[in-house]
């Protein structure tokens, strides 16, 4: 079906909703108001003249309170210099993300503008929830994109979103127990990482290997790929391969167990790697940022120019029924400008997507922390292609391990039985 058919045949369902809609608000005395039915002008009050238009765009994200705090802040400011436009925002809970934003795209009903993981990006795309952002890029924002960043937006020739920034998982181990050990360095395979983590069982026998969320299948496919030089396929396929499927019964047999939750983050993995019971762990490039010199000596990170790197990104989209993607396109340019990133950055420690930010080519700007690594990293094609069945691919990986984990994960032939069983059962889907 063509765009144009599309949005003829949502505008004719709008059409029809209206119809039935209208005689409810119209009665007074009606439960149901006025602002269900969406417009782009102001009502103006009896007997007053009609206000200038105003184009109205719907925001919405799913980010931390301060993060969100901020770009409502920006909102304002773009009201000020912008009168035409009356701008609204709204905040869900990152698990709901995309659940919900599928639905409504579903209905035709989507917000203006999604901040959208990048690998949810080419599946709004395909299935026409999305309007092309390529008009958001303006004069040399394109060549200043990272590759890693701006591949999963690319389909059918256009880009279908705007990189804001990247929050990488990263694999940490206890800087401690490797050097008892007697390395000095992350293990590089899944075999010298159950070398190690028997050599400390055998002097702390309550250590555990890997500390993991039960919910969270991402988790362990980064974790997984931190021991492989080429990298990426966990994260990519999601279907083991035999090399991968030898890594999962290693580590069902592990003489460390796993360490099943997630509370807490940074601090709680610096409290067990502290104590001597952990050997790694999974945190956030932001929450590694944080962390100080002293921690940093215990907290030793997998090396991010050796491995694929899965970046976390998130970029700005634009729906496909929007009424105002001018102004749209007009505030994801402003809203992800390099000034901004920086910004975002040093009070969020959420990597920029803007190469110059790394590179050091703005002399206004410092180095980001490790920027030589990460520019490595991020500029060259994505790792892990986001094609569009990988959120579905993904979630029967994580419910795969949530399973596995509920069967008994602490003791590692069960895990290893309940994976295999529901894997098989994965494959024939």
């Amino acid at each position: 079906m063509s765009r144009k058919t599309y949005m003829m045949l949502l505008a004719g369902s709008g059409f029809l909703l209206l119809l039935i809609v209208m005689p409810l608000v119209s009665g007074p005395g009606s439960p149901v108001s006025g602002p269900l039915l969406r417009t782009n002008r102001e009502q103006p009050a009896d007997g007053a003249a009609p206000p200038a238009e105003r184009r109205r765009l719907h925001i919405a994200v799913a980010m931390s309170e301060q993060e969100f705090a901020r770009l409502k802040a920006f909102n304002r400011e773009m009201e000020a210099r912008y009168p035409e436009l009356s701008i609204f925002e709204t905040n869900i809970d990152s698990a709901d993300a995309y659940r919900t934003w599928k639905q409504e795209a579903q209905i035709g009903d989507s917000p203006d503008i999604m901040l959208l993981d990048n690998a949810w990006v080419r599946e709004f795309a395909v299935r026409g929830y999305l309007l092309p952002a390529d008009s958001a890029y303006t004069g040399e924002t394109l060549s200043d994109q990272l590759k890693g960043m701006l591949e999963p937006l690319q389909w059918n020739g256009y880009y279908w979103g705007v990189p804001k920034d990247a929050d990488p998982l990263l694999a940490v181990w206890n800087g401690e127990l490797l050097r008892s050990a007697g390395s000095e360095k992350p293990p590089g395979s899944i075999e010298e990482a159950l070398r190690l983590a028997a050599a400390a069982a055998d002097r702390e026998p309550d250590v555990r290997l890997v500390r993991l969320a039960a919910e969270d299948g991402l988790g362990l496919a980064v974790w997984l790929d931190s021991l492989e030089a080429s990298g990426g396929s966990a994260v990519r396929r999601h279907v083991p391969t035999d090399k991968e499927a030898g890594m999962l019964r290693l580590l069902g047999t592990a003489a460390a167990p796993l360490m099943i939750g997630a509370d807490g983050g940074a601090e709680k993995v610096k409290q067990l790697f502290r104590s001597g019971r952990l050997l790694s762990a999974l945190l956030p490039q932001s929450e590694y940022a944080g962390l100080g010199a002293a921690d940093r000596k215990l907290v030793v990170r997998s090396e991010i120019d050796r491995h694929a790197v899965w970046t976390g990104g998130r970029s700005f989209v634009i729906s496909a029924a929007t009424e105002a993607p001018d102004e749209a396109s007009r505030w994801i340019a402003e809203f992800t400008s390099a000034n901004r990133q920086w910004e975002d950055y040093r009070e969020f420690g959420k990597l920029p997507a803007r190469k110059s930010l790394y590179s050091g080519t703005l002399s206004a700007y410092s180095s980001v922390a490790d920027g030589a690594a990460w520019l490595a990293a991020f500029d060259r094609p994505e790792a892990y292609p986001a094609d569009p069945e990988w959120t579905s691919r993904m979630t029967a990986w994580s419910e795969t391990w949530a399973a596995a984990v509920r069967a008994g994960a602490e003791e590692g032939r069960r895990f290893l039985e309940e994976w295999e069983r529901r894997m098989a059962v994965t494959d024939r889907h």
